[in-house]
């Protein structure tokens, strides 16, 4: 083997060995002092991928663990306020159910009712203040929209649940007008006189009014209605105000050329002043109130247009462009009617009714259009026929000239903002289906039947006594003396969605249909003929009312009624034109129609109420124990949705914490040092250095003995 000193390969492969051992020696102590296996990219990069994703799914994790305990609070929240309402209406009850006996006298239900209305503003009060971290879970726009609780790592991982607003009004406890306090309509300018004794303001008198503008219109009716306020305990309040849509004025949209006009002092038009030139929405309004006496300027939280004023004169708006937001008109004012007490505002027209007097102070009761708001259970009843002569057969047949009439494409019934369908025919089956059709977008469900009780004077019946039920004749035998036999004849003619019975309670023939068709009853002995004696009276309830003698020729035809059931527990709101001749839900005599809205009326008088619930009389207390029922039934039905949402992010909780374990420890056998495994590599590569560090001496050495042969 040769011998050489300029190179020392025992010396090179002794020092790579010795940089091998204490590279690897390093990476061990790294490992054991980190407790990372991968402290960098380089250790282990498709490792490093792997554990990275891992710790932002473990971190997601975690981080829905709490959010799902922040749905736990909210759920909390929210059912202690819903406790307490709970609380609240059975006290409320409890209170009705007691006001109800006649025990009481009218004193008694007054402070009885005071108590009723104090609870009633506290469930509102409730529901206006109960937050979570600032945010209204009752009250305001947030409060029916769907709350998404992120309870997962990744997106589209949430659980959504909602609250629903909860007052007064959606546990339909509130009648169609705030609790002591209404407003009219805008008030017109051509409106005639009214005379003293016109309008009642809760029975006393309003003195009359002068015709002629708006301004001197409403500043008459505002100081009319203030001059009684000492016996009425109503005061008046005119305003008016014009909201537009949002606006969009900026530079590129400036707002040029528009001309607003207020009623003076003397009634009469102001002049017209144009608005300078704005760029802005602000500038716009600034520039307004700058240039325009009578009116203030304001932006909305909507980014719209706001023209107010205290006074109630009209404003009238011209050159108007689509930026503004504003519509070109003249927009009169409006009267608003508080009670001093908080209590009920009973509006009404004295001796006779008329409508045309209130609709001159803008309130537009009893004509049919406008809006009613009722309960969760509506009940409107449509107006017997009038007994007419005429040929019988052909009024059977068609009911030609006698209902009311169908409904048709330009009659506007609206159920909760959604239009009803035309009918075919005017009866209770067909209205009812109408209203059926669109239930999905009203959560409105309407039920149609008709009753009717007819007296049998069976002493007289006779062989040639007939009659006809819907165009079908039923003949009765010299035998047929009793109101079984009646009954039975009915029953075997088959009368369409017609049932005879015999009711035990008046003793009177009852028909009834569980559809809704309609009724008609008359007498078949032909022209001339007494009637036999075989009807004496139809009505249309057992207490005998609206009773009507069958005569020769003659006939009497009952109209069904529809019962409105909200199925989410809601209000029913009902607007339209002509609503007494298209759907008989408002019957102007006697206010019977407004009672079926939870409405009251007096004698003559259409009287519309405010102030909820009413337990100042027997028959006010028996309703309002069954709008508490509902209302209790809404709520404790809130109540569960709450405690099953608690249960469920209680579990959510429970298996994001599984995840989580499960996880982290899945990312601890990639990253996390084996300690047994790098404490044998330490004590090997310790080993290997100080061998290496030997094995690099004796290499440094070994060329030495090559020099003594140069000796």
């Amino acid at each position: 083997m040769a011998q050489y000193i300029n190179t020392n390969m025992g010396a090179l492969t002794a020092q790579r060995n010795l940089n091998k051992s204490q590279a690897a020696g390093m990476q061990a102590m790294q490992r054991l002092s980190s407790g990372l296996r991968i402290n960098s990219a380089k250790d282990d990069s498709a490792g490093l991928s792997i554990v990275e994703r891992m710790s932002a799914q473990i971190k997601g994790l975690n981080q829905a663990v709490r959010n799902a305990n922040d749905g736990i609070s909210i759920a909390q929240v929210a059912e202690g306020g819903l406790g307490e309402m709970s609380t609240i209406l059975q006290r409320m009850r409890e209170l009705a159910v007691q006001s109800a006996n006649d025990s009481n006298s009218d004193t008694d239900r007054s402070s009885i009712q005071n108590e009723v209305k104090s609870l009633y503003d506290e469930i509102d009060r409730i529901s206006a203040t109960t937050d979570f971290n600032g945010v209204k879970l009752f009250s305001g726009a947030g409060a029916n929209q769907s709350r998404n609780i992120q309870v997962g790592a990744y997106a589209g991982q949430g659980i959504s649940f909602t609250i629903g607003q909860t007052d007064t009004k959606t546990l339909a406890l509130n009648s169609s007008v705030a609790a002591g306090q209404t407003y009219s309509g805008r008030v017109g300018n051509t409106i005639a006189a009214t005379g003293v004794g016109q309008m009642t303001l809760n029975g006393v008198s309003v003195g009359g009014v002068a015709g002629g503008s708006n301004s001197t219109n409403i500043a008459g009716m505002e100081t009319a209605i203030n001059n009684t306020s000492s016996t009425s305990g109503v005061t008046a309040d005119a305003f008016n105000k014009v909201t537009g849509t949002r606006a969009s004025v900026d530079a590129a949209h400036a707002v040029t050329g528009l001309v607003i006009t207020v009623d003076s002092a003397a009634g009469t038009l102001g002049t017209s002043v144009t608005i300078d030139t704005a760029v802005s929405l602000s500038q716009l309004a600034d520039n307004i109130n700058r240039q325009v006496g009578g009116v203030d300027a304001t932006i909305g939280k909507d980014g719209n247009l706001i023209l107010s004023n205290q006074n109630g004169a009209a404003i009238a708006i011209s050159g108007v462009t689509a930026n503004t937001g504003l519509s070109a008109g003249t927009y009169t004012g409006f009267l608003g009617l508080t009670s001093g007490n908080g209590a009920d505002i009973k509006i009404g027209t004295l001796a006779t009714y008329d409508p045309s007097a209130l609709t001159a102070f803008g309130l537009n009761m009893g004509t049919g259009n406008g809006s009613v708001t009722g309960d969760g259970q509506i009940t409107a009843s449509f107006a017997t026929a009038a007994a007419a002569t005429a040929d019988l057969n052909s009024v059977v047949t068609t009911g030609a000239g006698v209902y009311d009439p169908a409904t048709t494409s330009t009659d506007v019934v609206k159920i909760n903002g959604v239009q009803v369908g035309a009918t075919a025919t005017g009866s209770a089956a067909d209205k009812a289906a109408a209203i059926n059709a669109i239930g999905s977008q009203t959560n409105v469900t309407a039920t149609a039947s008709t009753s009717a009780y007819v007296t049998v004077a069976g002493s007289t019946l006779g062989a040639t006594n007939k009659f006809s039920i819907n165009g079908t004749v039923v003949s009765l035998a010299a035998t047929d003396v009793s109101l079984a036999d009646v009954v039975t004849k009915i029953n075997a003619a088959g009368i369409a969605g017609v049932k005879a019975s015999a009711d035990a309670v008046t003793g009177k023939l009852l028909l009834k249909s569980d559809s809704g068709v309609d009724i008609i009853v008359a007498d078949d002995n032909g022209a001339g003929a007494t009637g036999g004696g075989v009807f004496t009276a139809v009505s249309e309830s057992a207490t005998g009312a609206l009773t009507t003698t069958i005569a020769s020729a003659q006939f009497v035809g009952i109209r069904g009624h529809i019962d409105l059931a909200s199925s989410n527990g809601g209000s029913i709101r009902i607007d339209g034109n002509g609503l007494p001749d298209d759907l008989g839900l408002l019957i102007p005599a006697g206010g019977t129609g407004l009672k079926k809205f939870g409405l009251v009326a007096q004698n003559n008088d259409d009287v519309v109420v405010g102030g909820g619930l009413d337990v100042s009389t027997a028959s006010g207390a028996t309703a309002a124990i069954k709008a508490i029922d509902a209302a209790i039934n809404t709520v404790v039905a809130k109540r569960a949705s709450m405690g099953a949402i608690q249960n469920r992010f209680t579990s959510v909780i429970s298996n994001l914490q599984v995840s989580s374990e499960n996880m982290t420890a899945s990312r601890s056998r990639i990253q996390d040092t084996d300690f047994a495994s790098e404490t044998a590599e330490l004590s090997r590569t310790q080993i290997l250095q100080q061998a290496g560090t030997a094995m690099l001496a004796q290499a440094n050495q070994s060329s030495q003995g090559v020099m003594a042969l140069l000796r």
